[in-house]
């Protein structure tokens, strides 16, 4: 099932999985600071570049296990992460 996008620089329409811009993980450990915002990190592995203009953006047409866009993605991380700070409090003031 492919999803398409369309750039927002030139409108072309394309393949985001094919497309997509995998970042070098080394470089990006060793010239920035780390980042520990999840929104960011699910931004970057969502980032495409366009086969016309070579525009680089984030793109929507972007699944996560086939069928997750970014943003239902991060709702999903953060509620787990919700969910486990909720248990471990409440273990924390029964036990």
């Amino acid at each position: 099932m492919a999803t398409d996008t369309i750039c927002p620089t030139c409108g072309t329409k394309f393949e985001a999985r094919r497309h997509r811009i995998f970042a070098n993980v080394l470089s990006e450990a060793m010239l920035t600071p780390p980042r520990i915002s999840l929104k960011a990190q699910l931004d970057d592995s969502a980032r495409v570049r366009c086969p016309n203009c070579s525009a680089e953006f984030v793109s929507d047409g972007i699944r996560y296990f086939g069928f997750l866009s970014p943003g239902a993605m991060y709702k999903l991380v953060a509620g787990f992460i919700l969910a486990f700070v909720i248990v471990f409090v409440y273990i924390e003031l029964v036990g």
